[in-house]
């Protein structure tokens, strides 16, 4: 039977880490250092595997968080939870040790999936009017979670979805004055289609603007 290991020193390094160094051969682990403090570990302490376990959980959790933070302070890219998870993962960290460490960097606020929504969604409704339903799309494609997503668009009321299209059909109506009425209203129609508008929001706009421009 192999002997359980003893904590034979402790030392303290750089961003409140820890080196505990073990008798025998067991390779010495770098954690946090409240992490040591939390589990009343000292020198002389002899260690059972079960908080073996713990120390090399809470070594990798440290390690993923630290790879974490340089991935989201050196991007120039938005950066997801699920984003984040795929580098980790092709890093080699274990998928515990990940769930655990973005947990932590979103608490932090290195991880801002909302606020690039918020930022996305105010930028195209000042520069290219879209549904709610389009942008939730888009938003999808560039990789932001879905609780992200459903928190920005939780605010988009229905009078908001209105008010979108309407602002499409202004601008793209004074395009169409040199065209047959029906000509325009049919590719109004379309366009709004294309920008994900539904047809319960394209006839409220269309009956709006009927008496303004034809």
């Amino acid at each position: 039977m192999d002997p359980v290991p003893k904590i034979i020193d402790l030392q303290f390094l750089p961003e409140d880490r820890l080196r505990v160094v073990f008798d025998g051969k067991l390779d010495d682990q770098i954690v946090p250092s409240d992490f040591v403090l939390m589990l009343g570990l000292q020198v002389g302490t002899k260690v059972s595997p079960k908080v073996l376990t713990k120390l090399a959980f809470a070594s990798s959790v440290m390690e993923a968080k630290r790879e974490g933070q340089l991935i989201c302070k050196n991007s120039d890219k938005n950066i997801t939870r699920s984003s984040l998870r795929k580098m980790l993962e092709q890093r080699g960290y274990l998928p515990e040790s990940i769930d655990q460490a973005v947990a932590d960097l979103e608490k932090s606020g290195y991880i801002k999936g909302a606020v690039f929504a918020q930022k996305w969604v105010d930028r195209r409704h000042k520069s290219s009017p879209r549904s709610k339903r389009l942008i939730q799309h888009e938003l999808r494609a560039k990789g932001v979670d879905n609780p992200d997503i459903e928190q920005v668009l939780s605010q988009f009321s229905e009078n908001e979805e209105i008010e979108s299209a309407w602002l499409v059909y202004q601008k793209y109506a004074k395009r169409y004055r040199s065209l047959a009425p029906h000509v325009a209203r049919r590719r109004l129609h379309g366009l709004l289609m294309r920008r994900g508008f539904s047809h319960s929001t394209i006839q409220s706009v269309e009956a709006r603007f009927e008496t303004e421009v034809f």
